[in-house]
């Protein structure tokens, strides 16, 4: 977005719809590698210190990609603003006016990452409770379709949850 700085997440999925292009690989930051989850214990650490103020707010860097109508196309940083879509679920599981502003946040690679994400929007009140891990809840949901863990997108979104 050339001349459009936009800081949060909500600010950018206020103005358009965020579109994961085809061309973008898949949801990355759960794979179970050695490199990705230092990254991701990293990641998650940091971002835990900025929310609870143990830090200064967290730079993400900058996100940049194509502004069509109002779409929003990212060429650079799908990871990172997935990450954040991920971090926004949880923070705001119980608030339900928020959710228009989560289902413009969506996955163009495969029919199945974007049907998980809307389950996932809908349901994520149920998702997010203290007795167990939401990988666990969300897989022992009815919502929840078995193919979908051949996704790797939504394999490593189960696993970053």
């Amino acid at each position: 977005m050339s001349n459009n700085q936009l800081d949060t997440l909500f600010e950018l999925l206020d103005k358009y719809y965020v579109e994961v292009p085809i061309v973008q690989r898949d949801y990355a930051q759960g794979r179970q590698d050695v490199h990705a989850t230092t990254v991701r214990s990293t990641l998650l650490n940091d971002m835990r210190a900025a929310v609870v103020g143990e830090t200064p707010p967290l730079d993400l860097n900058f996100v940049y990609g194509k502004a069509r109508d109002k779409k929003f196309i990212p060429i650079d940083g799908q990871q990172r603003l997935t990450t954040l879509f991920l971090l926004h679920l949880y923070a705001f599981r119980k608030d339900e006016t928020k959710t228009p502003i989560l289902y413009k946040f969506t996955y163009e690679t495969r029919i199945s990452s974007r049907d998980f994400l809307k389950k996932l929007i809908s349901n994520r009140a149920d998702v997010f409770v203290a007795r167990s891990k939401p990988s666990e809840q969300i897989e022992d949901s009815e919502w929840f379709v078995s193919n979908w863990k051949n996704d790797p997108t939504i394999g490593s979104i189960l696993i970053m949850l």
